[in-house]
């Protein structure tokens, strides 16, 4: 995990530098970069003097990060921990990945079932865990496919897509294939355009 850590003023670590305070040893986090006034330091990081207001970029296992909350010579920046790529796990997920693909697209499987089960996978082979995988989800979009799927259904039952498409052939039915393609999705970017604001701001 790497995350930012800023120099407190009246810490003991002013003045002196990673080396003096066996910084490595004492958090059990590598310094991997120092901003001081929004200018990265390129000078080697083990002669830099700190001073008050000092950005540090740390690298660490998350444990490590944690225990730097709340320490008195270290302000730990919550918003900049980042989780760094897994990438021992590269080859198993393109591995799942391509495999479910395969499946859906040889007619094997249909492609809701394959998705939900390389999603399956990728958790059960610990690619991702169950909990990062929650918060992978959008709740928003989830709403969003759920009311287009009603609203697909509805305009089915009620006559209302037979009407749209009848309509749009009377006007458009001697034009191209494309020309036929660029005023269906030009409608729907007015829909969108019409309806999304109110429906991102509930």
């Amino acid at each position: 995990m790497i995350a930012e850590a800023m120099i407190k003023p009246g810490s003991s670590m002013i003045g002196q530098t990673l080396e003096e305070v066996c910084f490595r040893y004492t958090h059990h986090c590598i310094v991997i970069g120092i901003q001081r006034r929004s200018h990265l330091l390129r000078q080697r990081l083990t002669e830099i003097r700190l001073e008050a207001g000092d950005e540090l970029l740390l690298q660490g296992l998350p444990e490590d990060i944690e225990e730097m909350r709340g320490h008195h010579d270290v302000l730990l920046m919550e918003w900049s921990a980042e989780k760094l790529p897994e990438a021992h796990h590269a080859k198993r997920a393109g591995a799942i990945f391509f495999g479910v693909v395969a499946l859906a697209a040889t007619g094997i499987m249909p492609i809701a079932i394959s998705a939900l089960t390389c999603a399956v996978f990728m958790v059960a082979t610990g690619v991702i865990s169950v909990r990062d995988a929650m918060r992978a989800l959008d709740r928003q979009l989830v709403f969003l496919i759920a009311a287009a799927l009603a609203l697909g259904k509805a305009m089915q039952e009620t006559g209302g897509a037979d009407f749209l498409a009848e309509s749009m052939l009377m006007v458009f039915g001697d034009s191209s294939t494309a020309v036929v393609l660029s005023v269906f999705f030009l409608l729907l970017w007015v829909v969108f355009s019409l309806f999304g604001p109110w429906y991102y701001g509930l």
